[in-house]
């Protein structure tokens, strides 16, 4: 299935930083700051051993809800699934 021209135009136009008319495009850097944000802030915290009763809900964020899954083999230097790094 291939994604029309335009549609790719589009998406490239969304995530393009700095198009403030643009809702969807804003709404993405907004997103994507957020996220970026989160992330710094979960890793911060997860260094803290006085925190250690919210280190599942730190994983959880960070590796997803699969605990065998994809994230954690390559975050821990392992292979994952089929062989893939």
């Amino acid at each position: 299935m291939r994604i029309s021209e335009t549609k790719r135009k589009r998406i490239f136009e969304i995530i393009q930083i700095g198009n403030e008319k643009d809702a969807p495009s804003r709404a993405f850097d907004i997103f994507i700051v957020v996220t970026i944000i989160a992330n710094i802030a979960v890793l911060l915290l997860d260094t803290f051993d006085s925190l250690a009763a919210w280190n599942g809900l730190f994983r959880f964020y960070d590796t997803g809800p699969d605990p065998g899954g994809f994230a954690v083999h390559v975050q821990r230097g392992a292979r994952g699934p089929a062989g893939c790094l």
